[in-house]
């Protein structure tokens, strides 16, 4: 029911609550293959055309680049602990 003219703080906040958390149970409440939840990425070109995704793109195999850490303080950090391993 929606209210007409002032309204208050307090009746704004609660009717806003309240309806984000009608949105909240149908969304949970709705089919995962409806909302997509789950579903695998689909990648596209400019044309909008699905794109086959090469196993190197997956980011959990990725390697991070030696390059991008710091290649003197690793060199530091292992002859000081040939230092520490010789005496």
């Amino acid at each position: 029911q929606a209210a007409t003219g002032l309204i208050d703080g307090r009746d704004l906040s609660h009717e806003i609550r309240s309806k984000v958390e009608k949105e909240d149970r149908m969304f949970q409440s709705m089919d995962p293959g409806v909302s997509g939840r789950g579903a695998e990425t689909v990648y596209r070109d400019k044309q909008g055309m699905k794109l086959e995704v090469p196993e190197s793109r997956d980011t959990s195999k990725r390697k991070v680049p030696e390059w991008g850490s710091g290649l003197v303080q690793k060199r530091k950090k292992e002859e000081r602990m040939q230092l520490l391993q010789e005496a």
